[in-house]
């Protein structure tokens, strides 16, 4: 639970965006392994299993708990509000992938972060969460690198034709959609429109 609770305030997840199969420790003589779901931004369990098993049949233990693991995320998927109820696994999948990239905050695991909320977006084309994710990354990746003094111009130019369509993107799919104006006043002030850019601000804290 406390790793759980220190990725959340690194990342500051929003309900649902991500859920950790966690399982319990065990002693090594005992059959038993006991797997949790939890959501990492509220720390509910949203589902359990225990396996009893001996170690003879281990490999067909692994398959089964990591079908009952994509079952457990299937039915996450079907509820209502997740930003990714309509596109399945594979596309939440990409998307966990590129946010836990992210959170290592190193140059080439951002490039791999945009590689994977690509693909999320390839599969999910409609996702505004998934536009936000993608433009944070190219974002995100920007303030990384270095660069000259001279090139910022260059370089905001290069960010912006990058990140501008895919927030505006997501807030014509979702105009609630609290990152996407984060981001968008994070583009507006970097050009000097600093009005604009903390009306976009509130916005998205709002």
């Amino acid at each position: 639970e406390q790793l759980i609770e220190a990725l959340q305030k690194r990342c500051d997840f929003r309900p649902g965006d991500v859920r950790i199969v966690y399982i319990e420790s065990q002693p090594f003589h005992r059959m038993t392994q006991r797997y949790r779901l939890i959501d990492a931004a509220t720390g509910a369990h949203v589902w359990s299993l225990r396996f009893d098993r001996t170690i003879d049949d281990i490999f067909a233990v692994e398959d089964e708990i990591s079908q009952s693991v994509a079952r457990a995320l299937e039915v996450s998927l079907g509820e209502d509000e997740h930003p990714f109820a309509r596109y399945g696994t594979e596309a939440y999948l990409a998307f966990l992938q590129g946010r836990a990239l992210m959170a290592t905050r190193k140059e080439a695991d951002a490039e791999l972060a945009i590689e994977r909320f690509s693909r999320a977006l390839e599969l999910a084309p409609h996702s505004a969460t998934a536009h936000a994710a993608l433009a944070e990354a190219h974002i995100f990746l920007a303030e990384l690198t270095e660069y000259a003094p001279a090139q910022e111009p260059e370089w905001i130019a290069a960010v912006q034709a990058k990140a501008e369509p895919l927030l505006t993107r997501a807030l014509q799919l979702d105009d609630s959609l609290g990152e996407a104006y984060i981001w968008r006043g994070w583009l507006k002030i970097t050009n000097g429109d600093t009005t604009e850019g903390l009306a976009d601000y509130k916005k998205g804290i709002a």
